[in-house]
């Protein structure tokens, strides 16, 4: 009896100590953060985006060119999958345009049209959410195409990211919020950015 139980006995322990390195080995890696936008430090490129809403609509204004000098936020869209977080980023920044005054702070929304729709159906469609929003001081603005070499491309956007949050001060980046929700956390997160930013000289 006792030689029966015995290699019982010791295959019972050797799958429960055996048990939990098998877990591990089959754990997925962590998933890689999707990389966008120039990195930290470097320069902001100079670009020129469609503005359809905000002081400079119906102009090709550069945003580093025009207000590179001091600070601000450049909220690249590159999905058209997450239109009611794309209002809330846009009030949010529009807001904080308002409060902080545009001789301090300037906030666009740049849509990279990743979908290819003509230009005259993105217009209409961002017209209509600046004005479904009331925005007064963020530029809404678009670029021809996810991968147009001259703005989003220049600017290293990563299609695959729905978006890319890049906080500027004198036409430098430093900080970037990638594929983010606009939840409080973010939100908070963001406006500490740019807090910090604000004290550089």
């Amino acid at each position: 009896m006792v030689w029966t139980t015995r290699p019982w006995l010791i295959y019972t322990l050797a799958v429960l100590l055996l048990l939990p390195i098998s877990r591990v080995a089959h754990a997925r890696p962590a998933p890689v953060p999707i990389q966008s936008g120039p990195d930290i430090g470097q320069e902001s490129p100079a670009f020129d985006p469609q503005h359809v809403w905000g002081p400079d609509r119906e102009t090709h204004a550069c945003p580093m060119c025009k207000y590179g000098y001091i600070q601000g936020v450049l909220y690249w869209v590159s999905s058209d999958d997450h239109w009611e977080e794309v209002k809330k980023w846009a009030r949010f920044l529009d807001e904080e345009s308002q409060r902080r005054g545009t001789e301090r702070f300037k906030a666009y929304l740049i849509y990279t049209n990743p979908n290819s729709k003509p230009l005259k159906e993105v217009e209409r469609q961002l017209i209509r959410l600046a004005q479904e929003l009331s925005l007064k001081q963020i530029a809404v603005t678009y670029v021809p195409s996810p991968t147009d070499s001259a703005t989003a491309a220049l600017n290293k956007i990563n299609p695959r990211a729905r978006n890319t949050v890049i906080v500027y001060k004198k036409r430098k980046v430093f900080d970037k919020l990638v594929d983010c929700e606009p939840n409080e956390s973010n939100l908070k997160r963001l406006l500490a950015s740019v807090d910090s930013a604000e004290k550089i000289k």
